[in-house]
């Protein structure tokens, strides 16, 4: 029974290691951004971006948020977290926001997100006691660029950070896949009919 556990263990991880290998090695898309918008002035806190992926039917994988931020005096270590209306998934702690620039905030681990389906990133500064917060440019511009049907929820000439979204498309089960599948539940049922046999001569 232990060997049955562990043929079958092994072989999942396996299937799952060639199901996402695709997604390991993807490098990903800028699906949406407004980096190239003028920037209107600056201000300090916490801030969410709110937005709605587009119409892959198997999802897309978070990469990366990309963040202008203004000059912040004292560096502050920052948080990056995925809201999706009803859990909270950090991607990526302890990052550390200094001079105005680009920060780039990584996933680091891989994250689904559903199609068609509004969704939160919210940046915020590790320590909840750090007063004053980021300061991070924004712009009114209403104005945008996206893949894929990706949109930003609710954009209307008010204040939003300029940031940018990196994604992968979520493949469909590949071919592959399909038949690690099909080749693990193979050998399993085969190793459960020995099993049966054996009982049965004794």
């Amino acid at each position: 029974m232990k060997t049955l556990q562990t043929v079958f263990l092994i072989g999942t991880v396996f299937v799952l290691f060639f199901t996402t290998l695709p997604l390991i090695r993807a490098q990903g898309f800028v699906y949406l951004s407004n980096t190239n918008q003028n920037v209107t002035d600056n201000f300090s806190g916490d801030f969410g971006i709110t937005f709605l992926t587009g119409s892959n039917a198997s999802g897309y994988v978070l990469n990366t948020v990309t963040l202008q931020s203004a000059n912040n005096e004292i560096p502050i270590l920052s948080s990056a977290f995925l809201y999706d209306y009803s859990s909270y998934i950090y991607f990526q702690d302890s990052h550390e926001i200094s001079s105005a620039g680009f920060y780039t905030f990584t996933a680091n681990l891989p994250i689904l997100l559903t199609a068609n389906t509004p969704y939160e990133i919210w940046i915020i500064p590790a320590d909840p006691l750090a007063g004053g917060g980021i300061n991070v440019s924004y712009t009114t511009s209403s104005t945008f660029t996206s893949s894929d049907n990706w949109n930003i929820s609710g954009l209307g000439g008010s204040d939003e950070p300029l940031f940018a979204i990196t994604a992968t498309p979520a493949p469909e089960p590949t071919v592959r896949s399909l038949v690690c599948a099909s080749v693990l539940v193979l050998f399993v049922s085969r190793i459960k009919r020995r099993g049966l046999n054996q009982k049965a001569l004794f």
